[in-house]
């Protein structure tokens, strides 16, 4: 039987191999040895980048104090950046002695009545979970006592001056004269 005329060459025969048609339809084409990476992999992918997603939001907050050094035993506690936070106050840098000062949604707590000596303070998450910022210090030194008596002995001094002014005037009635009823 004889053969029929031949079919005409196809698109990928005519196409030189090293010419950029065939170069792009050589980066086109899929190859055979390829697989996409299977569904676990992928889904441990997507674990471990929700889990580092806290660990990012966690470098955001900022936990500062002032007055770094208190003279009067008041300090102020402000953070950002977290919205549920418990605030522990420590008297040593390990925080072995740790307790809790504050408790809430607040980006800001004022504290009083804080004895000399160092202050240690960190933020956790609300579940109480592992610090969330760094942890900041604030120093208390109190006045030293001379100095307390002296501005206690200005303070009296001043007082008795006003009172003895105010004793002193002679006519107790107010002020007299032609000027008074004018």
């Amino acid at each position: 039987m004889p053969a029929g005329p031949a079919p005409p060459p196809s698109e990928a025969e005519t196409i030189d191999p090293r010419s950029p048609a065939g170069v792009a339809r050589r980066a086109t084409r899929r190859r055979p040895d390829f697989e996409p990476p299977p569904r676990a992999r992928t889904a441990r992918l997507a674990a471990v980048l929700l889990a580092i997603a806290p660990l990012a939001a966690a470098a955001q907050v900022d936990l500062s104090a002032s007055p770094e050094s208190s003279s009067d035993g008041v300090i102020q506690v402000r953070w950002s950046g977290a919205d549920g936070v418990v605030l522990e106050e420590s008297r040593r840098p390990d925080f072995a002695d740790a307790h809790e000062v504050y408790r809430g949604t607040d980006r800001s707590t004022v504290l009083t009545g804080r004895i000399d000596g160092a202050y240690h303070y960190r933020l956790l998450a609300l579940d109480g979970s592992d610090p969330i910022a760094p942890d900041v210090n604030v120093e208390v030194a109190h006045h030293p006592l001379p100095r307390a008596f002296a501005f206690f002995g200005v303070g009296l001094f001043v007082f008795v001056c006003t009172t003895a002014l105010v004793l002193s005037d002679p006519d107790p009635s107010g002020p007299s004269g032609d000027d008074a009823h004018g």
